[in-house]
């Protein structure tokens, strides 16, 4: 799924308003409503500076921090040693070069670096001056440099006490006389900050008194601001090092069967519909039902012909196609097929040219993700199908590969015997594994929206049954 430009937007209208407003108020929880958007829990806190003050030079304006001034800068950014590094683990990737596979190495670029490096560029490119960057395993406090841009939870007295005033899914961005100190809740958070900085601050070229042009970039000083909480999302809340679990569901849909069309299968969501995929295993050649079902309601809206898919192991939602992928996994595990999500009619059948038992598409990166058949590894690709890269996070998870999902941050997938939901990052790393623990029929497919997971489970000879449920973080 897309991560929402609307939560960005509304952000940005926020943090805009509380930097130009000049209060000295104290931080109050509000709900600020304008003609069609509304701005929740912000808090704004600015003080004025102290005369004595010392300014980066005595004749500048004590009122602005000055990162850049005449083609020059005193300042370094300072990252968090911890958000430099992935998790250890045992998977492997296939070296691009070689073919060969390799061990995952433990320093990757993580979000908050490839959010930082994008902001340096940004700003070397509209000022001419590129900031060094460094981190505070190379840098301590202790003999810290007196100008610095801290980004993420340092070990910077003024990074851990913006930081405390965080709640889960916010960031902070705060300017003090020497330093601009830009934190998030955990590094999701962070990167997501970085990235509103880079926004607003640089590419939006003014914002509430701040200039940037050629040899100079300024922003006031002494400003604190604090996001609105992100939704609540399985993107949103999971974490490298949390324990989660799947434990009180509904049920959101019954798809019963039609004669010898009982074995439900692949699953995919357009943000509106849900569709299914019931197999016929009674022909020779497979064939499938797919069903379209209402997310408000729950109830079947439609159901296509008689479609020849093999198994249709898996599906998934291409918008910038308008249409449905359907995996055909056996016997034919190199073809998918293309149903428009109108007509449920198929449109076209192509060989991808590797085998693979699901398939998920994220349309931020214009990608797919497919599980190669035969075990735990998966593959990205481009939009026409073509090889990016290869993991193989773990040799076995001890469970059944079934269907997958994903969204801007995770790939998540559904695998039966235990009935789990596996976690990985999109460079591979293995996050969680989520227990399922409200049923232990067979898992077949998974589907996220918003905060909703549906889960799809075949009943043996009676079609499937769909769950609703949500993330529960294990304290």
């Amino acid at each position: 799924m897309k991560r929402s430009t609307k939560m960005l937007a509304l952000i940005s209208a926020a943090l805009l308003l509380l930097s130009s407003c000049g209060s000295t108020k104290q931080p109050e929880e509000s709900v600020t409503t304008t003609e069609s958007t509304t701005i929740a829990e912000v808090t704004t806190t600015t003080t004025t500076l102290p005369a004595e003050t010392e300014s980066p030079e005595p004749e500048l304006d004590p009122f602005t921090l000055h990162i850049v001034h005449e083609g020059e800068t005193a300042f370094s950014v300072v990252l968090s040693s911890s958000s430099l590094l992935k998790p250890a683990g045992s998977g492997v990737r296939k070296n691009n070069e070689t073919r060969k596979m390799e061990k995952l190495p433990l320093e990757v670029d993580t979000p908050v670096v490839t959010a930082t490096a994008a902001l340096i560029a940004a700003l070397a490119e509209k000022t001419g001056v590129t900031i060094p960057i460094t981190n505070d395993g190379i840098t301590p406090a202790a003999s810290a440099g007196e100008y610095e841009i801290l980004i993420g939870l340092t070990d910077r007295e003024e990074s851990i006490a913006l930081h405390k005033k965080l709640k889960e899914r916010t960031f902070a961005v705060q300017s003090t006389d020497k330093k601009l100190v830009i934190v998030g809740y955990d590094d999701y958070m962070t990167a997501t900050a970085v990235r509103y900085c880079l926004d607003n601050y640089v590419l939006g070229d003014q914002l509430a008194g701040q200039i940037i042009e050629s040899g100079l970039f300024t922003m006031p000083v002494h400003t604190e601001a604090v996001s609105p909480q992100f939704p609540q999302t399985p993107e949103n809340t999971i974490h490298i090092g949390g324990q989660y679990t799947l434990k009180e569901a509904s049920v959101f849909a019954e798809i019963a069967k039609d004669g010898n069309y009982k074995v439900m299968q692949g699953a995919a969501t357009d943000g509106k519909y849900l569709y299914y995929c019931i197999e016929n295993q009674a022909l020779a050649a497979h064939e499938s039902y797919i069903y379209k079902v209402d997310l408000a309601t729950g109830k079947i809206v439609t159901r296509s012909k008689s479609l020849q898919l093999d198994h249709s192991n898996d599906m998934t939602f291409n918008p910038k196609r308008n249409q449905l992928v359907v995996v055909h996994n056996a016997p034919n595990r190199k073809l998918v097929s293309f149903v428009d999500i109108e007509t449920l009619e198929k449109v076209e059948t192509i060989n991808i040219g590797r085998e693979i038992f699901c398939m998920a598409y994220n349309e931020a990166r214009d990608q797919y993700v497919v599980g190669l058949s035969g075990g735990q590894t998966f593959c990205v690709l481009n939009s026409d199908f073509e090889y990016i890269r290869e993991y193989s996070p773990v040799a076995s998870t001890g469970y059944t590969t079934q269907g997958m999902t994903c969204d801007d941050q995770f790939l998540y997938f559904a695998q039966s015997g235990a009935n789990v939901v596996v976690v990985y990052d999109w460079d591979g790393y293995q996050v969680a594994i989520v227990p399922i623990e409200f049923t232990n029929i067979e898992t077949e497919n998974i589907c996220i929206v918003g905060n909703d997971i549906y889960i799809g489970f075949y009943r043996s000879g009676n079609g499937g049954i769909v769950y609703r449920t949500k993330l529960t973080v294990k304290k």
